[in-house]
């Protein structure tokens, strides 16, 4: 039979798709279900866009599929045809009878598409546009399937990462208004801001295929998109209150022992030139072998301790935020307090 599909590819401007690399280098796609470990390898040609598409297992033999260019589109689609055996049971070949796996579609980005504004494990969560019949861009009805498909892969993708936040955020924030977990609570908002900006940085593609698509996408698909985009947005800025926030605590924390840590630091500063200076002392008298490590060995015994006291001390300062923040702070709450200071 013949399957038919349209890849997106991640572009801002209008135009003709650029190939970038004429050749792919062999990949093994390990995190395929029930499969056993998977190369492909690819190559197109630069007049027709057609694709070949290697495929092979360890101790098998390479088999291969041709996919024909049928038409581009200015905004970076690109439709596919492929004749696939009705009698292959193989699971690349049962998969494009049916669809076709997003690692293919990431794969195949590679021909025209570098990952320069975002994380390349981002935009491998889309998911290509398939069909039994043929399908061309003229239909209105089909292009305007095909768009609000592409649409709403973005939207879910941002509805699952305002979803993680929301789990995550009200349980953190508990915790750390009982003193519980702090240092690692932080670095938990950290990571989640980390990668909310790795989303952010594929939400340039996404705004290119909507405004370039209005008249071919549905108003419905184009405000919820405009919605989710707005929660998103507001969900960092969240992130970003409470991460600065409780940042803040600790270097006021922090602040008032600063005396502290820098008699802490000029001891162990201190030590370590005694402990040099005792190496050198004991080097120039020629001492043996043994006993110059014997004595080395006590030197880093020494630091080791200091160390361990000042990384200990550290994380004490760090979870003494219990004592600055015994209940949680809203935002309402903080501007009504320095309204009042005020």
């Amino acid at each position: 039979m013949t399957s038919y599909f349209v890849l997106w590819i991640p572009v801002v401007q209008k135009g003709n798709l650029k190939i970038i690399n004429r050749n792919l280098a062999d990949v093994v796609l390990k995190d395929l279900p029930d499969v056993q470990e998977l190369h492909i390898q690819g190559g197109i040609d630069t007049s027709t866009y057609n694709i070949k598409l290697e495929y092979w297992s360890p101790g098998e033999a390479k088999r291969n599929y041709i996919l024909k260019c049928t038409e581009k589109h200015p905004t970076g689609f690109i439709a596919y045809s492929v004749e696939v055996d009705d009698d292959a049971t193989d699971f690349v070949s049962v998969g494009l009878n049916s669809g076709f796996h997003k690692s293919y579609y990431h794969y195949i980005k590679g021909f025209f598409h570098n990952h320069i504004h975002h994380d390349k494990s981002e935009d491998s969560l889309l998911a290509c546009y398939f069909s039994k019949t043929p399908i061309s861009f003229s239909n209105k009805q089909t292009f305007k399937d095909i768009v609000d498909s592409y649409l709403d892969c973005y939207i879910q993708k941002l509805k699952g990462n305002i979803s993680e936040i929301n789990n995550h955020l009200s349980d953190i924030l508990d915790e750390i208004s009982h003193g519980k977990n702090v240092t690692r609570n932080i670095k938990f908002i950290h990571s989640l801001i980390k990668n909310c900006y790795r989303v952010r940085g594929e939400l340039g593609y996404c705004r290119f295929l909507s405004n370039t698509n209005i008249n071919d996408s549905s108003k419905e698909k184009r405000k919820e998109l405009k919605a989710v985009c707005a929660e998103f947005d507001n969900s960092l800025d969240n992130l970003l209150f409470w991460y600065n926030h409780y940042v803040s605590l600790v270097s006021y924390t922090a602040g008032g022992k600063s005396l502290k840590w820098g008699i802490v630091g000029a001891i162990l500063g201190i030590s370590s030139l005694m402990v040099t200076a005792v190496l050198e002392i004991r080097n120039s008298n020629q001492l043996s072998n043994e006993r110059q490590l014997n004595y080395i060995n006590r030197a880093d015994s020494i630091q080791n301790e200091c160390l361990n006291n000042k990384i200990e001390r550290l994380s004490n300062k760090i979870d003494s935020l219990y004592f600055l923040i015994k209940r949680p702070i809203s935002r309402d709450s903080m501007s009504h307090d320095n309204k009042r200071s005020k």
